[in-house]
């Protein structure tokens, strides 16, 4: 495979860490490989007042921020083309879209990020882009998981 652009989907989440980590693995062995991460954020959908809303404006998109800080950081050390995206939207659309029109060649997503009940009415993030990319994708499991 001639991989030139590597998209890592990134939430905080320790999987998130862990897929940045296997970026930096395979990017380390090509520096012409440009890897791009992005966070995904996006309001859920429930009843809110308009001060509410603009709250929860703020602090969702602060927190898309401060993931992007710390993606920053753990990329540091990488002597690659780096890019780090703060998106709004639905995480797997987002990915997705983002992908397709980047002209990715392999997105990299932990296999977990939401809890347990908000994955079983979302559903599962990292399923959806497997299911619905147009590239090869690669899951990491974090290694305490059964």
């Amino acid at each position: 495979m001639n991989c030139t652009k590597i998209l890592v989907a990134f939430d905080g989440s320790q999987t998130s860490k862990k897929a940045v980590e296997r970026a930096k693995i395979i990017a380390r062995n090509d520096e012409s490989i440009e890897v791009i991460v992005v966070t995904a954020w996006d309001l859920p959908n429930t009843p809110y007042d308009s001060f509410t809303y603009h709250d929860l404006l703020e602090k969702y998109k602060e927190s898309g921020f401060e993931r992007k800080k710390e993606v920053e950081q753990l990329l540091e050390d990488l002597s690659n083309k780096v890019d780090v995206q703060v998106l709004r939207g639905h995480a797997a659309n987002s990915i997705l879209r983002f992908a397709k029109e980047n002209k990715i060649d392999l997105i990299i997503i932990g296999n977990r990020g939401l809890g347990g009940i908000q994955r079983f009415f979302l559903g599962s993030v990292s399923f959806q882009v497997v299911q619905k990319a147009d590239c090869d994708v690669l899951v990491v499991k974090n290694d305490s998981e059964e």
